[in-house]
């Protein structure tokens, strides 16, 4: 997955680039930086269906969670997704904006 994941940063860095040396957003840059945040969503969400996306043994070895706190590591990850998710919809929304004012 991480492998995948930088490729996905890659692509917008390229993106980024190449709308910065033109000086404004297209729509064509639009529907680049949604099919990149799809993917990255994705690319984050599969390994929190699968439970993998944090290291269970270094939290044990921590010694967290523990008794302490109703927070599970499950419940981490799946706050990380809605974290990655809601940033991602922000980001495709912010920039299907500047899209349209710069068309």
């Amino acid at each position: 997955m991480l492998p995948a994941l930088l490729v996905a940063m890659g692509i917008e860095l390229a993106a980024a680039i190449a709308r910065h040396m033109r000086g404004h957003w297209t729509m064509r840059d639009w529907w680049l930086n949604v099919a990149v945040n799809v993917v990255a969503v994705a690319l984050v969400a599969i390994p929190v269906v699968e439970g993998e996306l944090l290291n269970r043994a270094l939290f044990a070895e921590i010694g967290w969670p523990d008794a302490a706190t109703d927070l599970t590591i499950a419940n981490l990850e799946w706050g990380i997704l809605v974290i990655v998710a809601a940033i991602a919809v922000w980001d495709v929304v912010g920039s299907y904006r500047r899209a349209r004012r710069a068309s």
